[in-house]
């Protein structure tokens, strides 16, 4: 009975093998990433559907009136019962008498905003909205 004997790794070898790892490392990180980026506009959407919800609460328990033009709602600071998830802004942009619109943007995705809008109202830039109650972002 022979012992297996173990071959040394020349450095060409071992080198490959680090590229290999290094490959599959950077595959892994650029992946994770990816998908916290998608979680997170999930949840830009997610907060525009229930500001959607809350504005039509609003609306009932105020004459039809919607929040206000200009409110900035943030997490640390409920709005009428509504507050956003960590790390989200909503901007109400418009309302009019017989809808609103709005955008958010969240800390760890600059540059994206999502945005949603009701009614008659108009979204306009930077809302890339194009259906009425159908969030969308750029």
């Amino acid at each position: 009975m022979t012992r297996a004997r173990w071959k040394k790794l020349t450095i060409i070898e071992f080198f490959v093998i680090a590229v290999l790892v290094a490959g599959v490392v950077a595959a892994g990180v650029w992946w994770n990433s990816r998908a916290r980026g998608l979680e997170n506009i999930e949840t830009m959407k997610d907060d525009l559907r229930n500001l959607a919800v809350a504005q039509e609460a609003y609306a009932a328990d105020n004459e039809g009136v919607f929040i206000p033009q200009n409110s900035r709602v943030m997490t640390t600071v409920p709005y009428h019962g509504y507050a956003p998830s960590a790390g989200v802004t909503v901007s109400i942009a418009e309302t009019v008498p017989t809808g609103w619109s709005a955008t958010a943007t969240h800390e760890l995705e600059p540059g994206r905003i999502c945005g949603i809008f009701s009614g008659d109202s108009t979204p306009g830039p930077p809302n890339p909205a194009t259906t009425p109650g159908d969030p969308a972002c750029n």
